[in-house]
Formats: structure tokens, sequence, C-alpha cells
């Protein structure tokens, strides 16, 4: 299994491969979620390499005037777009801590030529985007209000987001759901959490802003409302609350899907191709489906996955994908 279909581009990803794996961060001081996170990047290099090619995969870089990766996280991709040699790499996550974990680990593989922005994909606003080419992984299935994720991106020469959130997915369909289950009624079990996650489940942040809004409401009404309000920021609840007014689309995207009120924060947003149409409007998307990780493994699952990924490259079914990427 190749990185890329581009000479170049595949050479470069083992060279990248070569220098990412020599990555030490004990004496980086990470925020304890981000040195996990990390390595669970090491423990799949060769796939999360193939993710980041694929995000370039048949274009010719030297058009870009910049390379956005929104929602960076640990940096992974920022630094491959640097190392590869894209010019003017520009990282992007809301998150304060993980931007400064970032740039640590960034900087300890000697890649410098990148600027960081700890703010949210609103700031792109800001900037020109139209020689640049906007990219995320995992990034668009947590982002509360889509159609203005679209339409604040789409100045950009071209946007690609790869997502693994598939709905109804053949494979991990019965995981999604209990993530949404718990993430809703349970909350955070993990000893590890990133610090502006919320552990508290949803349904109870929900009842808290609800009784909080409206004191005179009985425990019964506000268990109502909560259910009423499922996937709905603060600031949404208390329209609806006010003015029976949901925003639009969202019944219509729901499933099982649940956020956390107080961030907007997406727990794995589980969305159809026809449900990202929809949420776009009119604006035109393409769908690229990304192959089943066959790197580094032994001969019997080797086969398996190279036969799924024939399956999935005849019947191009959304179901069967391992993730996808969004192109506009």
């Amino acid at each position: 299994m190749k990185f890329s279909k581009n000479q170049d581009l595949n050479s470069k990803a083992f060279a990248f491969i070569s220098a990412y794996s020599k990555l030490k961060t004990d004496n980086l001081d990470l925020d304890e979620y981000n040195q996990v996170y990390v390595k669970k990047y090491l423990e799949k290099l060769e796939y999360n390499t193939y993710l980041a090619c694929h995000l370039l995969e048949g274009l010719n870089l030297e058009s870009f005037n910049s390379v956005i990766d929104l929602g960076g996280g640990i940096g992974f991709n920022t630094a491959f777009f640097s190392f590869i040699g894209c010019k003017n790499v520009v990282y992007f996550d809301v998150d304060e801590i993980s931007t400064r974990d970032a740039k640590a680990i960034n900087a300890s593989l000697g890649l410098t030529n990148i600027e960081y922005y700890s703010t949210g994909f609103e700031d792109l606003i800001k900037i020109d985007l139209s020689q640049s080419l906007v990219c995320s992984r995992d990034v668009i299935e947590h982002i509360y209000d889509l159609p203005a994720f679209f339409e604040i991106t789409k100045p950009a020469k071209l946007n690609r987001h790869n997502t693994a959130a598939v709905l109804n997915s053949f494979f991990r369909n019965k995981e999604f759901t209990n993530v949404h289950h718990n993430a809703e009624l349970i909350g955070s079990t993990s000893s590890i959490n990133k610090h502006r996650d919320s552990k508290i489940a949803y349904f109870d942040l929900r009842k808290e802003i609800i009784a909080s809004l409206m004191p005179s409401k009985t425990e019964k009404e506000i268990e109502q409302l909560s259910k009423a309000t499922r996937g709905l920021i603060k600031s949404d609840i208390e329209q609806f609350l006010f003015s029976s007014t949901l925003p639009l689309f969202h019944s219509a995207v729901l499933h099982t899907n649940t956020c956390d009120p107080t961030t907007g924060n997406w727990a794995e947003r589980t969305l159809s191709f026809a449900n990202y149409k929809l949420l776009a409007e009119k604006k035109s998307l393409k769908f690229r489906l990304v192959k089943y990780n066959e790197f580094n493994r032994n001969f019997l699952k080797k086969a398996i996955l190279k036969m799924l990924n024939f399956i999935l490259r005849i019947s191009k079914s959304e179901r069967l994908c391992p993730s996808f990427t969004i192109e506009y």
C-alpha cells in the first residue's frame, strides 16, 4: 500500500515517517491528553501519514500560496505539510493548550516555518483564502454550525475535510451509537479528558441550563425540555425555550447525535453524504472515499483488508468506507 500515487509525495512520506518516528515528547511538558494522543498517532504512524497524503492527493501544491490545517490538534498534519515543503503552513485550533503543544512538538522536529493561531474557524474571515488550501482531519464532525462553516470556508481555492464519522457505518455504527449514548446520558468515563470537554452528561447539562432559565418549571417539564433540545448549544436552547424555534435543518440531521451545550462540540456527529449536501445548501460537494489500513498487518488481516478495499473501490459505498473526505 503506497502513501501516494505521486512518486515525489510518496518518497517524502517515507522520509517524514523516519523523522517523526524519532519524536521524543517526555521532555516537552505536554498536556496529559495530548501526550496520549501523540502516542496514538505514533502507533499508527504509517496510516496517519497516508491520511495526510490523502488530503493532498492529485494537487499541484505550488498553486496554493498557503496550506491551512484547521483544528490542527497536536499538529501532526501541520508537521507533515511543513516537512514536505508546502508554502506558508498555517495551524488553526480553538484550544490554547493544543496550540501550545503543537508548537512544542513541531519545534522539536525542527519545523519552525509554521504560523499558529489559537482561534476558531470563524476567524478565517480575516484571511484572504482565495489562493489557500484549507483542510482538516477529524474536525468537521465536531463543528456546531456546519452551514456557517461551509460559508466561511467557501472562499478558499480548495477545501478538503476528512472524517471517520460515517452514518450507519457497516462496521462502526454500534460504536458511534454508543459514543452518542454515553455522551448524552452517562458522561465521560475516561480518566484523561481534554480540558475544555465536559465530563458531565449532556442531558444533565441541558437540564441545568433550562432550570436556570426557567426556575418555575417542574423536574418533569425540565426533563421533557432537555429531551427536546438535544444537540443544541446554550444560546439555541434559550431561543427554543422562549420562541419554540429550532436551528435550520436541526431535526433532519440529528439522528442519534448529541453535542456539549456549553461549547457546541458534537460527539462524533455521524452524517450521510445527503446530510452534508443539505447543510452545504447550494455549494457543490465531492466525496472521496478512503481505503482501509493495510500497513503493518499480518498476512491474513492484509488479505481481508485488500478485499475490503477492492469492494469499496467497486461499490463506492459510503457506509462501507472507514472515512471520507469532503471536497469543495
